[in-house]
């Protein structure tokens, strides 16, 4: 009678998951279960996972995962209860990463990811997915959609995450409706770099430092029906020749309630001279490895060559390599980024050990162990 129950409630949720506007399409698929304390089929979220097949369903019974996942499937993922059903990143890296279409997750709290860009509670590059009905907190931004469209962010409550709420870097045609997004340092919305032809709408955004909705770069986005209060910019709109269309739209308590940037603002200065820079590292990167060719240790057995390659990317690199290597190994990382080392000493606290640095003209050669 209970799992019939667990049943019924499961499949409501999947129903009440899917909004007409962007397809979520569902399956006859399979109900996996998940209990912390061992009871269920699973015992961690990531092991339900790989078992499960495209359109299951992973029913997650009410407790704490201290885990990192990635859902590479098109699968439901429901929690028992909102404030009950946690996941936790123990202050590492992305808390879920979505790289499959048409996933759909529901009633979960979500928090404590990693402290380094894109670092995020949810972080999506992919399209068609369902993120509803969820707790997200003290992550460093609460969810970030890079290159992803068509997805659906709604009845969320988002706060107290450190950078931004919402980050959106050139993504399309995405529906955020019905959030609560409040208390970010930053922006409670952020969206950059062609985040084009979105629909933002009846969210209710309050106590973001910066802006409640930060627009830059990009146009044909519609942000219509937001409440928007307590915040230093209201929204920022960019200049004339990026449409976007603002209305009824309620403002209260903010020092500006809509800015109108005009010719080069900031924001796109610093992109060109990033631009600049990338296009002198690259040309140093070139020129370097023409003359020098580069002699790897022979204590090492992983080889790491970030050479030409700008902030934050040669760490994003690094974390990828030193995830598939065994403990004890060590890792050498070749880059022409003069604040790798940096970066990498603080990611690197509990990951890794920092065995030294040696520097040849422009080459850094970094040295760590797992």
């Amino acid at each position: 009678m209970k799992k019939a129950i667990i049943l019924t409630d499961i499949l409501l949720l999947v129903v009440f998951a899917i909004v007409p506007t962007v397809t979520c399409e569902t399956t006859d698929g399979n109900i996996l279960y998940v209990n912390g304390s061992g009871q269920g089929k699973y015992s961690t979220i990531q092991s339900a996972i790989d078992n499960a097949s495209e359109g299951d369903t992973i029913f997650v019974f009410s407790g704490i995962y201290y885990e990192n996942i990635v859902l590479d499937k098109s699968i439901f993922l429901i929690g028992e209860e909102i404030e009950n059903s946690i996941m936790d990143g123990s202050n590492s890296e992305n808390v879920i990463t979505i790289t499959a279409d048409k996933v759909t997750i529901r009633g979960f709290t979500i928090q404590n990811s990693g402290d380094i860009f894109p670092d995020a509670g949810i972080n999506i590059s992919s399209d068609y997915n369902n993120i509803s009905g969820n707790i997200i907190t003290n992550n460093f931004y609460g969810i970030t959609l890079i290159h992803a469209s068509n997805n659906i962010i709604s009845e969320n409550t988002i706060s107290n995450n450190d950078h931004c709420g919402i980050y959106m870097s050139g993504s399309s045609y995405n529906i955020i409706n019905g959030n609560t997004i409040e208390y970010h340092h930053y922006n409670g919305i952020g969206m950059y770099d062609s985040t084009n032809t979105n629909t933002i709408t009846d969210n209710t955004l309050t106590h973001n430092d910066y802006c409640g909705i930060n627009i830059a770069i990009s146009s044909n986005n519609e942000i219509t029906g937001n409440s928007i209060t307590d915040s230093n910019i209201g929204i920022r709109v960019p200049q004339a020749k990026y449409q976007n269309h603002i209305s009824d739209n309620i403002f209260s308590n903010n020092k500006n309630n809509i800015v109108k940037e005009s010719g080069m603002v900031i924001y796109e200065l610093i992109i060109v001279i990033i631009i600049l820079v990338c296009l002198t590292a690259f040309i140093l990167f070139w020129k370097e490895k023409s003359q020098k060719k580069i002699t790897k240790s022979k204590d090492t057995k992983h080889y790491l060559d970030a050479r030409g390659n700008p902030c934050p990317i040669p760490l994003i690199m690094t974390k990828k390599k030193i995830a598939k290597m065994k403990k004890g190994e060590i890792l050498e990382i070749i880059t022409t980024d003069f604040v790798a080392k940096e970066n990498i000493e603080r990611f690197g606290k509990e990951k890794y050990e920092l065995i030294r640095i040696d520097k040849e003209g422009e080459i850094f050669k970094i040295f760590i162990k797992k």
